[in-house]
């Protein structure tokens, strides 16, 4: 055999240790994954989580309504005391209403939302006391408000009329 120079070695070492740091770097990709132990883990961090109480109703809040932070004079506009839910009508939109023997229930829009609700659900601090022909009558302490339903057709006292089908040639 023949000897080994000093500088020989220190490319043996040097590669020896580019080996072992390569093996350490890829070893969290290559080692199994113990899930048992993640999902206690998960569990534990769920369990010690604190719980989210209920928030109290909106109608607490009413002094901050009444006494608006940027309002210079800390007054609501126009002298009126402004009621939470007020924009209701605002907010959300009357897409339809069905009927199913008894029960009545609503379709709502809420931007992209949809959602239906029934007679004496709760929305926004307000009760659903009727369902229509072509309304929603909501009510809270503040008082009645409507969601009406919106005609296609340009006679929004009547029923709309029923679309009639387009027939189309062949070829066209």
């Amino acid at each position: 055999m023949r000897p080994t120079t000093p500088g020989k070695q220190l490319n043996l070492v040097l590669s020896g240790i580019a080996v072992l740091l390569t093996g350490i770097a890829i070893w969290p990709w290559v080692a199994p994954v113990e899930a048992s132990g993640r999902a206690a883990d998960a569990a534990d961090a769920a369990s010690s989580a604190p719980a989210i109480a209920d928030l109290p109703p909106l109608a607490t809040f009413r002094t901050v309504f009444e006494r608006p932070l940027f309002s210079p004079s800390r007054r609501p506009p126009d002298g009126k005391p402004a009621v939470p839910g007020i924009g209701v009508a605002e907010r959300y939109r009357l897409l339809g209403l069905m009927t199913a023997g008894q029960a009545r229930r609503a379709l709502l829009a809420e931007g992209p939302r949809r959602f239906e609700i029934a007679e004496g659900a709760a929305l926004d601090g307000w009760i659903v006391i009727r369902i229509e022909q072509d309304r929603v009558v909501l009510s809270s302490p503040s008082g009645e408000t409507e969601l009406r339903l919106q005609r296609t057709s340009g006679n929004p006292a009547g029923p709309a009329a029923p679309a009639k089908p387009v027939l189309e040639k062949p070829g066209r």
